[in-house]
């Protein structure tokens, strides 16, 4: 893996044209017979991003001297058949704003074509995962259907290629079924998949230097959702079985903006191979000025309110929570009176909690064996990054995205130099976004081995300067507005400190 990170260090844009993206309608299939298409259905109009996607592995010079003949097997250095391969896209939630969908999850035009080529790499003989962890309340079914994957899973079924889609959560939550009461129940068996514990303690980010223990906290949950997972000296993920058996991954992430992180890209994407969502820290309860970073500034009514929504819980039931919903309601009261507050729920720059839990779940997944153990060097598990910025999401996003047309496809070895280059395509510093910025100062468990100025980018085929690129100017969410902006030419030199 540490060799795959070695060879990470270049980043593939590939631009899509006008087009955007393919209807579902014809399976995403490709508009062209390519000579190692292995299947005989050809859309009736032309697919951009299957074009995109095949022109990335070119340019990648993957299996070069195959290419433009039928032998050509592009993904084969990666997997090979009989080995599992886990195919991870952002599936989010299941948006009811049929607009919104293609700004707020990975398109099924860009999981139909990888999904494609590790068919032919694998000969239909491997086990093929196409999962996620989406929102706590997301119906999965509706989910999936909206993105695509019911079309891409119909097409292979009647091909006789079994495509296994599967929730990797452990938990669902029947939400809004009496009042305010929400009604937490486990994941159906025909979509459930393990989970492995894998326990990081003193290796987690979330453990400081100088050796003092916080307590994050995940937003609108109780001390006691956290208790047992994170703090008082323990720092334990639910990882997907899946994903931690596979022998290869592939992640698809969504580029788009993220009120908790900055920016959501092939990093954050990991968060999804998480079964439980108490296992992950968002933000740590309270204001700055208590040390903590849920909001930026002290205010007696928001400290109050804090310490009601996030009080200890002796005896709480694991089925129910009408705590949550009393705690989002109670904000959206207090903002009714107050004002709207854009740093609410650690949704803005200073949150110092998202960044640590995003780069914890790359180290698992770069370092953790199948029992949960983490190795003290990578593992061999093989990964490479495509990314959708075909139609980005803005604004408010993750839950509330708004389209904005950028037309890449993105790709590399290696998830941090991608989110790197995306970061400057959309005119975002990435030294100010923290999961970018610390991921390459990490000093244990490291996720790259070469420095940022050593990045490069391959427009079409080209090496090309940063700035150079093409790209669009998106907008950050409100508690981001000012503070993520680039502020100078593309180009930056090297990072001087280690975490």
């Amino acid at each position: 893996m540490v060799r795959c990170a070695m060879r990470g260090k270049r980043v593939f844009l590939e631009r899509t044209g006008p087009q955007g993206y393919p209807e579902a309608t014809d399976y995403f299939s490709p508009g062209e017979a390519y000579p190692e298409y292995p299947f005989d259905h050809i859309s009736s109009k032309p697919n951009a991003v299957y074009q995109a996607v095949r022109s990335v592995f070119q340019h990648m010079r993957l299996d070069a001297e195959h290419f433009g003949t039928p032998e050509w097997n592009p993904l084969g250095e990666f997997v090979e058949p009989g080995q599992t391969v886990v195919v991870k896209p952002d599936l989010m939630q299941h948006f009811e704003a049929v607009a919104n969908i293609d700004c707020a999850v990975t398109h099924g035009s860009l999981i139909r074509a990888v999904l494609d080529y590790v068919y032919i790499a694998t000969q239909g003989r491997s086990p093929v995962i196409l999962g996620d962890a989406p929102l706590l309340g997301t119906d999965f079914g509706q989910a999936k259907a909206a993105a695509g994957w019911d079309q891409i899973q119909h097409f292979y079924g009647r091909r006789g290629i079994p495509l296994r889609t599967v929730d990797f959560r452990a938990v669902k939550n029947m939400s809004g079924r009496s009042g305010m009461l929400q009604v937490v129940e486990p994941v159906g068996k025909h979509e459930q998949c393990g989970h492995v514990e894998v326990v990081l303690d003193h290796l987690s980010l979330h453990h400081l230097a100088d050796g003092q223990w916080r307590t994050p906290l995940p937003s609108k949950r109780s001390m006691r959702a956290l208790g047992a997972p994170h703090g008082n000296g323990r720092h334990t993920y639910l990882i997907a079985k899946p994903v931690l058996e596979a022998d290869f991954v592939i992640n698809l992430p969504k580029l788009r903006t993220h009120c908790k992180a900055g920016m959501g890209g092939a990093l954050e994407n990991m968060v999804g191979i998480n079964g439980h969502a108490d296992f992950l820290p968002h933000d740590v309860a309270r204001c700055t000025e208590q040390d903590a970073d849920a909001y930026a500034s002290l205010s007696m009514f928001r400290s109050i309110l804090s310490k009601v929504l996030f009080r200890k819980e002796p005896g709480r039931s694991t089925q129910v929570r009408r705590h949550e919903s009393l705690s989002s309601s109670g904000e959206d009261v207090i903002d009714g009176i107050l004002g709207s507050n854009p740093y609410r729920d650690g949704g803005w720059y200073g949150n110092d909690s998202m960044w640590r839990t995003i780069l914890d779940m790359n180290r698992v997944l770069l370092y953790a064996g199948s029992y949960g153990r983490m190795s003290k060097i990578a593992r061999p598990r093989k990964y490479l990054t495509i990314m959708d910025a075909v139609q980005a999401g803005q604004g408010e996003a993750p839950l509330e995205p708004i389209p904005a047309r950028v037309g890449y496809v993105l790709a590399g070895r290696n998830p941090v130099s991608v989110d790197m280059l995306a970061s400057l395509v959309v005119g975002f510093d990435y030294l100010k976004i923290p999961s970018i910025r610390n991921a390459f100062a990490l000093s244990s468990h490291p996720l790259v081995a070469f420095s940022a100025h050593q990045v490069k980018a391959i427009l079409q085929g080209e090496l090309a300067e940063f700035e150079d690129i093409p790209g669009l100017l998106i907008r950050p969410t409100s508690g981001w507005r000012g503070h993520i902006e680039l502020t100078a030419p593309r180009g930056y030199d090297r990072l001087e400190y280690e975490i």
